[in-house]
């Protein structure tokens, strides 16, 4: 027999592929393409390992979404703060090697690069947690460019 506490917990266990249907679905809905081979996927990029949970594309706009459903998603995010920040200030050249050397999408990297130049591709970084981050930490300062989207956004969006 379990405790009414590890019931409880057991209600609220987050389903990760719930989660990562649910910001997928924000993204195909709103006219983005989820690039399937990209789904956790990891890549080195100037001597830096880390791992894509998902890429979409809209026109020269890509977003690489990171998803949590981690209790204590601060401390996990404060891993991948550097390498969000490299990406974010190499987006041209990180958006090339994603593309064409990790997904083998340079068909799709030329159409883009032809049809908007690189110096128009738009890069964005999603962090799609379940939880909410510590507000006293300060992940928001280090890494300004990066799109926090908590549970209550997703339902919201997905209402729209």
């Amino acid at each position: 027999m379990q405790s009414r506490k590890a019931k409880k917990k057991q209600k609220t266990a987050i389903d990760p592929s719930k989660h990562s249907k649910t910001i997928s679905q924000i993204f195909t809905f709103s006219g983005f393409q989820e690039l399937e081979n990209s789904r956790d996927r990891e890549f080195t990029f100037l001597n830096a390992k880390s791992d894509i949970d998902a890429l979409f594309v809209f026109k020269n706009v890509f977003v690489m979404a990171e998803y949590t459903t981690a209790h204590n998603p601060s401390e996990h995010y404060n891993k991948k703060a550097h390498i969000y920040n490299l990406l974010l200030n190499n987006k041209v050249d990180f958006i090339r090697h994603l593309l064409v050397e990790v997904l083998g999408r340079k068909e799709l990297y030329n159409k883009c690069k032809d049809e908007y130049g690189e110096s128009n591709f738009i890069f964005k970084i999603v962090y799609a947690s379940h939880s909410n981050l510590d507000p006293t930490n300060h992940w928001k300062t280090n890494s300004q460019h990066v799109v926090y989207i908590h549970e209550d956004d997703e339902q919201y969006m997905l209402a729209m």
